[in-house]
């Protein structure tokens, strides 16, 4: 990923815990070959890994984290999809749950 694309996604990343008031949180970005994510609630971090195919959708994913994830065990109930889906709705438009996201989701969710 080019530094351009680096720093539009980090303004993103800033944007939006800015707006959700997750000021104290920071991106890190992962492997340069990592399309994942993680979400360090001990350390207020979120990793990001810049080959996934659409990063800002991935960072969007990590960020629903933030506020439905305070307990330890399955990280995708319910509540984290309602959150996620209502964070695309409002920064990417359009923007639909990537194939990996749908199967998670059916599979924690049944739907």
């Amino acid at each position: 990923m080019g530094m351009f694309k680096i720093e539009e996604n980090e303004k993103f990343f800033y944007k939006v815990v800015g707006e959700l008031n997750h000021l104290e949180w920071k991106l890190e970005w992962y492997k340069d070959t990592s399309p994942e994510g993680y979400c360090w609630a001990n350390r207020k971090v979120i990793n990001v890994g810049p080959a996934n195919e659409n990063v800002k959708r991935l960072i969007l994913h990590e960020i629903a984290h933030i506020d439905t994830c305070s307990e330890h065990g399955n990280k995708h109930k319910k509540e984290f999809w309602l959150r996620y889906e209502k964070l695309l709705e409002k920064y990417l438009p359009g923007t639909e749950l990537s194939n990996f996201d749908k199967h998670c989701k059916k599979v924690y969710c049944g739907n």
